[in-house]
């Protein structure tokens, strides 16, 4: 995740692909919530996309 701050002075320096996280972390529709409340704790995030198995968005 980019934070904002770093988005607006950057903004006519990149474009947002060059700033962006290629591979970002998210959870499974399948995880259970004890493993995605660990990864919230380990990537010390608030939220994570959520993924199908087919690796889809769906949350």
């Amino acid at each position: 995740m980019a934070p904002a701050s770093s988005l607006f002075k950057q903004a006519q320096e990149q474009s947002i692909g060059g700033i962006m996280d290629d591979q970002p972390y998210s959870c499974l529709d399948s995880d259970d919530i004890t493993h995605v409340v660990r990864e919230f704790i380990r990537l010390n995030v608030s939220s994570l996309p959520v993924v199908n198995g087919d690796g889809r968005l769906v949350g």
